[in-house]
């Protein structure tokens, strides 16, 4: 089964459980179209906020991770002579250079994911971060679209570590 199935399965069983006295007949009439229905990510936000739905719907906790520093505009000075335009600066994130895309406790174990489309490659912090993580204990890979994920995922799931921690 492919992501987009996957995903529609658990948000059609999240209906079902949330509408007891309905049936599939049901969802499929009044629901299908807005809460249950695939739209594929389109660029790597997309396809991170598909992965974020997919392992909460799952049953597990997961977040998008933004860390990225922002720009501030100092504020405009009116003189005599006219206005002088505050300059930008910017002000670095206080996160951990080379995090990954998504953060996730599965089975009370970190499982970290960063987005790769096309030819984007990982920077030197981002293999220091998963080398990191790997050797924490938790777990790290990279999705280049959906159906990746959900393959790896998948793997994911069968390791001894994580057969062992479902059980608890």
């Amino acid at each position: 089964m492919n992501f987009k199935e996957k995903i529609e399965n658990l948000r059609t069983e999240k209906l079902l459980k949330r509408f007891p006295d309905n049936d599939l007949e049901w969802v499929n009439k009044f629901w299908y179209g807005s809460s249950v229905q695939y739209k594929k990510g389109g660029s790597a936000p997309g396809i991170e906020k598909n992965i974020v739905d997919y392992i909460k719907l799952a049953g597990h906790q997961a977040e998008k991770r933004a860390v990225m520093g922002r720009e501030v505009q100092e504020p405009d000075v009116r003189t005599s002579l006219g206005t002088i335009v505050g300059k930008k600066t910017y002000i670095p994130s206080t996160g951990t250079k080379g995090s990954a895309d998504i953060s996730a406790v599965v089975f009370g174990i970190a499982v970290l994911i960063e987005v790769k489309m096309g030819k984007d490659r990982q920077s030197e912090h981002q293999k220091k971060y998963e080398d990191a993580i790997n050797k924490a204990g938790g777990f790290y890979f990279i999705a280049h679209d959906e159906d990746d994920f959900i393959w790896k995922f998948e793997e994911l799931l069968k390791h001894p570590k994580m057969v062992l921690m479902s059980s608890f």
